[in-house]
């Protein structure tokens, strides 16, 4: 697991359509993914304090990963919800080995 991990995040460092922003989140993301459900579900600002970027920028950085098929909305968060994500790591097989 820790080595899909890595080649995840070696993949979106190398990505150039990726912002600064997206990077610092995934690294976060990574990090706070549950190894065994594969829960993921921060809000944008815990994801901010945590990686030490604007509310606005970690919005841009989350559609900036959606959009580049890095993770996907599994169920969209209401008032008090948390949107839940999961990251997509069938994309790193096909680029980086």
């Amino acid at each position: 697991m820790i080595l899909e991990k890595w080649k995840m995040l070696k993949l979106v460092n190398a990505d150039v359509s990726l912002n600064s922003a997206a990077r610092r989140i995934m690294i976060f993301l990574l990090d706070r993914e549950n190894s065994k459900t594969k829960a993921l579900f921060p809000s944008h600002q815990r994801i901010a304090a945590d990686s030490n970027l604007h509310e606005r920028s970690v919005r841009r950085g989350l559609h900036s990963l959606i959009d580049n098929g890095y993770l996907e909305v599994l169920e969209k968060g209401t008032p008090g919800h948390s949107t839940r994500y999961k990251i997509i790591m069938t994309k790193q097989s096909s680029k980086v080995d």
